[in-house]
């Protein structure tokens, strides 16, 4: 308890002493939570409030909805994910209000994709005809689908996806400060040459604009022999592939009867093996690699 009054520690110190006395069901966990809920330290702070919201869920919805209107953009994503599970038909009402400027595109972006998955848990008839509302805007184009993963992200948890994840493999690939693969692009400063939209699209549609240099081709010869490999350049009569068979190979084009245009070597199942909220933080990091 003492840890947690202290504003002058570091916000994790503080942080995990909160988490201790919630996990201890501590008889001063409350006081706590409303001295934490006035922390100067943003993280705390949103902390405070989910467990405010298990705590008092009778007085939640009122602190939630100031949240909402006064908050920083971490503690009106938290307030919503917390409104979402939130057993208060109070907390119906100010989903269904939001859905409604959701709709009118009167929400801020880094918000779209806390308000949805919040919406998506509440049973009421309402809140689910305005998000059917809302998912029936979405075009078939793959980024259209998961357009809320655009803003809002937290970057020090995108940083762990690329470099930590397994079943994003990243770095195996692509490097970031010299650390990682040569199989992709290089992403340093990928945040100053790529909108946020290229980045999504590279992750959840990798087919649609492989970067210059990774396209892989299949070239038919005139001899009747076929070479698939990385297209590394090319000119009106040669085309230079890096092949896993033969390395470096140029080839004529006067000799080339059909090509082929492969597929990136970025996994496709990438959207189905992450989540949006990480695709989120994964785009936040790469859009911040300046």
């Amino acid at each position: 308890f003492d840890l947690v009054t202290q504003e002058n520690l570091d916000v994790d110190l503080r942080l995990a002493a909160l988490q201790a006395l919630a996990n201890q069901q501590s008889p001063r966990l409350l006081e706590a939570v409303e001295i934490a809920s006035e922390s100067k330290q943003e993280k705390l702070r949103k902390e405070a409030l989910s467990l405010r919201a298990k705590l008092k869920p009778s007085d939640a919805v009122a602190a939630l909805e100031k949240v909402l209107k006064e908050g920083s953009i971490g503690e009106r994503q938290n307030a919503l994910a917390a409104l979402g599970k939130l057993n208060d038909k109070a907390a119906d009402t100010i989903l269904a209000k939001w859905m409604d400027r959701l709709i009118a595109g009167d929400v801020p972006p880094e918000l779209h994709l806390d308000l949805v998955e919040a919406a998506s848990r509440r049973k009421p008839a309402a809140i689910k005809t305005k998000l059917a509302a809302y998912n029936a805007s979405r075009t078939d184009d793959p980024v259209s689908q998961f357009r809320e993963a655009l803003a809002g992200g937290n970057a020090e948890e995108g940083r762990k996806i690329f470099f930590e994840k397994v079943e994003a493999s990243c770095v195996r690939c692509h490097k970031i400060k010299g650390e990682g693969g040569d199989a992709g692009p290089v992403l340093d400063g990928i945040g100053s040459r790529a909108t946020r939209e290229y980045i999504l699209a590279s992750l959840v549609d990798p087919n649609r604009d492989i970067a210059p240099g990774f396209e892989t081709i299949t070239l038919h010869l005139a001899n009747g022999t076929t070479i698939m490999g990385t297209l590394k350049s090319e000119t009106n009569e040669e085309i230079v592939l890096e092949s896993l068979e033969d390395g470096t190979t140029t080839i004529k084009v006067s000799d080339v009867t059909r090509r082929e245009k492969g597929v990136s070597g970025m996994p496709a199942e990438l959207s189905s093996v992450l989540s949006k909220q990480d695709l989120r933080n994964l785009v936040e990091f790469l859009a911040n690699q300046k």
